[in-house]
């Protein structure tokens, strides 16, 4: 074996085609735009995605608890600290999944805190790779969200609206050299040298 071939990439051309999708969705009090999402992106009649995997960022609650500075759970997002603590949390998360050369990120910004959901694209704006994708979810005001989680017999499902937002990619860095280089201009910046 060749340490200096290139790793192994599946052949995979659509996210669906990976082994592992992981569905990565930052949730606050309404967790139900999950199964929204989940639905939306399964129902896609032109790029169907079902996760294999769904992990979801939200606060004191959740799955994926954010932490403070001192390692606590965070309640919710209300200072200067906790905003750092939740983007670099967040930051972690996608960096963890998107490691995996075999494995297609789909992150959804529809719920948890503007700021989470920000955070979650920045991330994926430096470690996200061409399989990987950034959506927003929107159920029509006619059918708002179902609170109970669960659409009833003959009832007719929302109608909902996936927005594909694109990430930026440079395709001749890898994740790693752009954060790299993210985080060096961000430190150049704050010591005041360029």
């Amino acid at each position: 074996m060749n340490p200096n071939a290139a790793p192994y990439l599946p052949a995979a051309t659509s996210p669906s085609d990976f082994p592992r999708r992981v569905l990565l969705a930052v949730s606050g009090l309404t967790p139900q735009i999950v199964t929204e999402t989940i639905y939306a992106l399964a129902a896609d009649e032109h790029a169907p995605f079902v996760p294999t995997e769904v992990q979801l960022v939200t606060s004191a609650e959740g799955v994926h608890v954010m932490r403070d500075a001192h390692g606590q759970p965070m309640n919710d997002i209300r200072s200067p600290s906790d905003n750092q603590a939740a983007a670099d949390f967040i930051t972690a998360q996608v960096r963890a999944i998107t490691a995996d050369p075999a494995c297609a990120l789909h992150a959804s910004i529809a719920g948890g805190r503007k700021t989470m959901g920000f955070y979650l694209g920045y991330a994926l704006s430096l470690y996200g790779r061409a399989q990987d994708r950034l959506s927003h979810v929107m159920v029509t005001a006619e059918h708002p969200i179902d609170i109970s989680l669960r659409h009833r017999p003959g009832q007719r499902a929302p109608d909902r609206e996936r927005l594909c937002l694109p990430h930026p990619l440079r395709p001749t860095l890898s994740g790693r050299q752009r954060s790299q280089r993210h985080l060096a201009a961000l430190h150049a910046g704050a010591d005041g040298r360029r």
